[in-house]
């Protein structure tokens, strides 16, 4: 679905209105994942990262389900490969499935990114840094992405 306006002539000027988002499944953005270690920032060689598309249903939005599109591991640099992604985000206001990454490095605890959003023809560069096992913080991190909706209220 694409929301937009027709170009106009008004008073010898082409004005047109600004398209909000191609709702088309076939567009799509990119993501990198940058994985450094606590404290110093160092990159994380061979971290696994997963990314999944998941799907919340139900009458109270109270189920979901979770498909796993890419698994892939980090460089020398700590970066994944560039992984390119159907468009996802709070712009596409019927849509209630999200991206949720997983993060894993031996020695670290895991790290889970949520609602990560994706848009049309740009690159998503996403930094984790993931705590080593000895400190007895938590057993695993969440990140939550922060939803448009809740910054604006």
């Amino acid at each position: 679905m694409i929301i937009s306006i027709k170009p106009y002539h008004s008073k010898n000027m082409l004005r047109k209105k600004l398209c909000v988002q191609d709702t088309n499944e076939k567009a799509t953005g990119k993501l990198i994942i940058n994985v450094f270690g606590d404290g110093r920032p160092e990159p994380l060689s061979n971290a696994i990262v997963k990314v999944s598309r998941v799907t919340v249903s139900g009458y109270y939005s109270d189920t979901g389900e979770g498909i796993l599109l890419h698994q892939m591991f980090t460089d020398k640099d700590g970066k994944t490969p560039v992984v390119e992604l159907p468009i996802l985000n709070e712009l596409m206001p019927t849509n209630k499935d999200f991206y949720f990454i997983t993060v894993y490095h031996p020695g670290h605890y895991n790290a889970y990114v949520l609602y990560t959003e994706i848009y049309q023809n740009i690159t998503t560069n996403l930094n984790v840094t993931l705590k080593p096992l000895d400190t007895d913080d938590e057993n695993f991190h969440f990140i939550i992405q922060p939803r448009r909706s809740q910054i604006m209220k």
